[in-house]
């Protein structure tokens, strides 16, 4: 998504986005409405109307996950430490309108903790913070509570020097 004012304003106009979709719209239908509503807000030639998304929804009872990610990753950490990606399925929002999200639906054993991290949590292109160390952080603190596990992963991001480089948000939900 960026940084500064037009990396917030479309923060802000993505946020609305998803709200104004309806709650039993299935994850692939979300990310296609906001798609479409950030390739109208924003002029193809703009840099500014792109971004990364995960949409998913998770029954409660079944432990079951159904969701679509736009060139979002996401990790489930099993109560013993087994670690499953779950993968983009599909490109970036507001790049293209004939841009497809498929669905995929993962069973989530009880007591797992699945984590969804923007891509300034794990970044492929500095050593020390890809996706694969991420999860081995977020391995060793499984049977905390999600807080300890966000702030564990912040620590690790952040490293000794407590500076963060770029703009982190992790929601981690023990299920």
């Amino acid at each position: 998504m960026g940084h500064g004012p037009s990396a917030s304003r479309l923060g802000a106009f993505v946020q609305t986005a998803f709200h104004r979709c309806r709650r039993d719209d299935p994850p692939s239908q979300a990310l296609r409405r906001v798609n479409a509503a950030i390739l109208d807000a924003y002029s193809a030639e703009s840099d500014d109307g792109y971004t990364t998304a995960f949409r998913g929804v998770l029954n409660s009872n079944s432990h079951r996950l159904k969701y679509a990610a736009a060139a979002q990753e996401a990790m489930v950490i099993g109560e013993h430490g087994e670690i499953t990606r779950l993968e983009a399925t599909g490109a970036l929002l507001g790049v293209s309108a004939e841009a497809a999200y498929a669905e995929r639906v993962v069973d989530i054993p009880a007591q797992s903790l699945l984590i969804v991290a923007t891509d300034g949590a794990f970044d492929e292109q500095l050593p020390g913070l890809t996706f694969d160390s991420a999860s081995q952080v977020a391995r060793q603190f499984r049977n905390d509570s999600p807080r300890q596990v966000i702030d564990a992963l912040l620590h690790f991001r952040m490293g000794d020097d407590r500076l963060m480089r770029d703009d982190v948000a992790i929601v981690c939900v023990r299920c």
